[in-house]
């Protein structure tokens, strides 16, 4: 449009007359006739000047009409699109630009494959036509994408409101977790109601899913030692021995993978390379061992790191203290050395009250379900059973199958007793609750490993029992009891865990945490126990 304005004033320009030469030629000429010819002259140069800026003016009025046409037509073409790019997306509007007729022939059978069989409505249903598998299949896909958890909140208002509530809550927890921590420490409770247990757990195959691990940020700079948690069963915390203690939190079903497991607080134990730690409940307290002759007890809810180093159990130890065992009524924890020596200590005050002495080195001990016994174990096979009230031995057994035994774990329902062995053999007995005393003899023989077990526990419904060994990578089985059938689909090709050693269970049993050599620990679901 300015284009044309310029081409028509350059035209009207070129027909003016020169103002400047007609007044030159009043000058010169000095007739009143000649003025009087000059100034008719004036006149029609004026009048024509004024014919030729009404013609500008009427171009200029005839352009806006184009352009308030061309406005109005724009206008027009962009409510044509928006009805179209409406209508694209209506299905019930209108259908498809084009269908295939022949769609309607053919036939599918939704039986013939595995991944078709979920398009059924019922069980009976077999074929169908092409139109109605299409429809199915556009129903399932958008069904799936809807619940999911990345694409869900692009679907709904529900999904953007819960996704605002997570982004705020993970401003809470890089903000105050310490409240956080408080907060959930508070919760202490029994996983089920005596009336709302779940049935028992498949003895063939284990629903198990990996949800989570911890950020590669906040993981260990050395091998996972231990890993315990909360009665709530959503704290947990790994030691190491990189001298730190670091407690997490589950927050399952979060958009990123990487997101279900968070990191609440670490603890820098100076001087504590960690081999062994555990919550102890009722007091929010974790108790650390390692390779020093003391112990170290931080309470949870003040902040304070306490050191239990009293002469009269350290002077049995000559360098370290590796491991310790706290017993099910939380009233006695459990220290051995390599010489023979059990100590019992109090578990509130810490303070010493007895010791037993085996005949040979001590490598792991458990408390009876009841708190009654005490059970360890030796380098020579021998089990040995001591009586917490009475403060001497009751029983002696021989492992069966082996001249060491590195682990011994009692089932928290006190039906089984599990030991392991540097040959990968992991022995079952029978413990009988009437005459308190185990079998003499094997119940089951797993020998599903051949490498040194070195992590063994029972879940705490008593359903479970988990084996592992560090000696080789992905050296780990689930044994169903009472069953004592290995599960054959976990763990499979797709399960990397590396060098495993370090496990526990949550304590309603829901959640498995596997931690490695790497200083990474790996979180699991079990859908049974959801």
């Amino acid at each position: 449009m300015s284009e044309i304005k310029k081409k028509s004033s350059k035209k009207i320009n070129a027909e003016k007359p020169n103002r400047k030469a007609i007044i030159k030629m009043k000058k010169i000429l000095n007739g009143k006739k000649k003025v009087d010819e000059l100034e008719g002259l004036d006149d029609v140069i004026y009048s024509q000047d004024e014919e030729n800026d009404k013609q500008q003016q009427d171009e200029s009025d005839e352009e806006g009409q184009k352009d308030q046409s061309n406005g109005e037509n724009l206008q027009q073409a962009d409510e044509d699109s928006h009805a179209l790019e409406h209508s694209e997306f209506n299905d019930d509007n209108e259908g498809a630009a084009w269908e295939d007729d022949d769609d309607k022939k053919v036939e599918i059978d939704l039986t013939q494959a595995a991944r078709l069989r979920k398009l059924r409505k019922t069980e009976d249903e077999k074929v169908v036509d092409g139109a109605e598998y299409q429809r199915r299949l556009k129903s399932f896909y958008n069904d799936r994408l809807k619940h999911t958890n990345f694409y869900g909140w692009a679907y709904d208002d529900k999904g953007n409101k819960r996704q605002l509530e997570e982004s705020e809550e993970d401003q809470m927890f890089e903000n105050n977790p310490n409240k956080i921590l408080d907060d959930m420490l508070k919760v202490q409770y029994s996983v089920y109601a005596e009336d709302s247990k779940p049935d028992s757990i498949l003895a063939d195959i284990i629903d198990i899913e990996r949800i989570g691990q911890t950020p590669v940020k906040t993981k260990h700079e050395a091998v996972v030692q231990s890993i315990d948690f909360h009665p709530n069963s959503q704290i947990f915390f790994t030691s190491s021995l990189d001298k730190l203690v670091k407690i997490y939190t589950i927050r399952e079903n979060r958009p990123a993978f990487r997101d279900n497991v968070k990191l609440l607080k670490q603890l820098y134990l100076e001087g504590m390379p960690v081999l062994s730690a555990g919550f102890i409940p009722s007091k929010n307290e974790i108790l650390a061992c390692g390779m020093k002759k003391h112990l170290l007890s931080y309470n949870l809810l003040n902040d304070k790191i306490e050191k239990i180093s009293s002469h009269l159990f350290t002077q049995r130890f000559d360098q370290k203290i590796e491991h310790f065992a706290l017993s099910p009524n939380e009233a006695y924890i459990a220290l051995f050395s390599e010489a023979g020596y059990i100590m019992i200590l109090n578990a509130k005050t810490k303070q010493f009250l007895f010791e037993f002495k085996m005949n040979e080195p001590c490598t792991s001990v458990a408390f009876s379900h009841d708190s009654k016994y005490l059970f360890s174990a030796g380098k020579n096979g021998k089990i040995y059973q001591w009586d917490m009230s009475k403060r001497c031995i009751f029983d002696v057994n021989q492992d069966q199958g082996t001249q060491t035994t590195n682990k011994i774990r009692v089932s928290q329902n006190g039906d089984y007793i599990a030991t392991s062995s540097p040959s990968g053999i992991v022995n079952i007995y029978s413990y009988n609750k009437t005459t308190q005393t185990m079998a003499k003899s094997t119940t089951k023989e797993i020998l599903n490993l051949t490498t040194s077990v070195d992590t063994l526990c029972f879940n705490q419904q008593s359903e479970l029992l988990l084996t592992a060994s560090k000696w080789k990578k992905n050296a780990i089985r689930l044994v169903h009891l009472p069953s004592f059938n290995v599960y054959q689909n976990w763990p499979n090709f797709k399960t990397q865990l590396k060098f495993i050693t370090a496990a526990s269970f949550s304590p309603n049993g829901k959640y498995m945490a596997v931690g490695n050599d790497a200083g990474v620990t790996y979180l699991y679901n079990f859908k049974h126990y959801s």
